[in-house]
């Protein structure tokens, strides 16, 4: 039998064979409150009501479904940022402690140090946020490519 899955603006998605509808919930795309219509029925029920499985539980969902990871690259971001942030500690010490052209170096160090860990930060949040939405969209894109 075909199902079909409701969309709110615009045609019905679909159709999809109960096999992956099960597959799509377990990855995550549907919930167990996707709206599922069978065949060329007008009423729709919750995914969990069409799918007879363990599956359709939210819970089973939610271990499932593979969470994203940020990169490896962001992590090392993140590592610089905390050096410069060390580094903005011991130019801090140096104006307050220091004599001479060691104020000038201190200050000259932790306003680098301040604007560097700042940088990266923002650097390794966009990395991340980048990250997940090429990983969403690839979610939606095997959602909205239709299966014959």
């Amino acid at each position: 039998m075909d199902y079909y899955i409701h969309n709110p603006g615009g045609s019905d998605r679909g159709p999809f064979t109960l096999e992956q509808l099960q597959t799509k919930l377990a990855s995550g795309i549907f919930d167990s409150k996707t709206r599922v219509r069978m065949g060329a029925s007008e009423s729709y029920r919750p995914l969990s009501q069409v799918i007879d499985s363990p599956l359709a539980s939210d819970a089973h969902v939610a271990a499932s479904v593979r969470p994203f990871r940020g990169s490896a690259l962001s992590g090392w971001f993140i590592f610089f940022a905390v050096l410069d942030f060390i580094a903005a500690t011991i130019g801090l010490l140096m104006a307050f402690m220091g004599s001479g052209s060691e104020v000038a170096t201190g200050v000259t160090l932790f306003a680098v140090g301040i604007s560097g860990g700042f940088l990266f930060l923002a650097l390794a949040k966009i990395l991340d946020y980048l990250g997940e939405a090429v990983f969403r969209l690839r979610n939606l894109e095997e959602f909205a490519t239709p299966k014959a």
